[in-house]
């Protein structure tokens, strides 16, 4: 069962806890440790399914794991499908939470910017 925030996650402008992606996920949503997390669907193939509801928590995963690693992975939450990719909302050290867009086919970008690389988080 995917982890939804609550509809004002966009209020949250200041970084939570210590400022990594997980930690503002599991803040907006009540999601569990991430060593906990399994993968459900790929995002890729939700969009072409009709969609993943606004808030949706996803990441990208490493054989249906979530890899807790300093680089190399990431988690956000979904806002919508815009043309070429889709809009996340997300934070990291030294950026606070916002919301930014990630484009499908930059095979350049590391998995945090590729959109085909994230799924679902169940």
């Amino acid at each position: 069962m995917p982890y939804i925030a609550r509809a004002d996650y966009a209020k949250q402008k200041e970084f939570v806890g210590n400022g990594e992606c997980v930690t503002l996920v599991r803040h907006l949503t009540g999601a569990r440790a991430s060593s906990l997390w399994r993968e459900g669907n790929k995002v890729p193939d939700l969009l072409e399914q009709g969609g993943i509801a606004k808030g949706t928590v996803i990441a990208t995963f490493v054989n249906g794991r979530y890899q807790d690693l300093r680089q190399g992975n990431h988690a956000a939450l979904f806002i919508r499908q815009v043309p070429g990719g889709i809009a996340i909302f997300d934070q990291w050290r030294n950026h606070k939470p916002s919301a930014r867009v990630i484009y499908f086919g930059r095979s350049a970008a590391g998995a945090s910017n590729r959109p085909e690389r994230y799924s679902i988080v169940e």
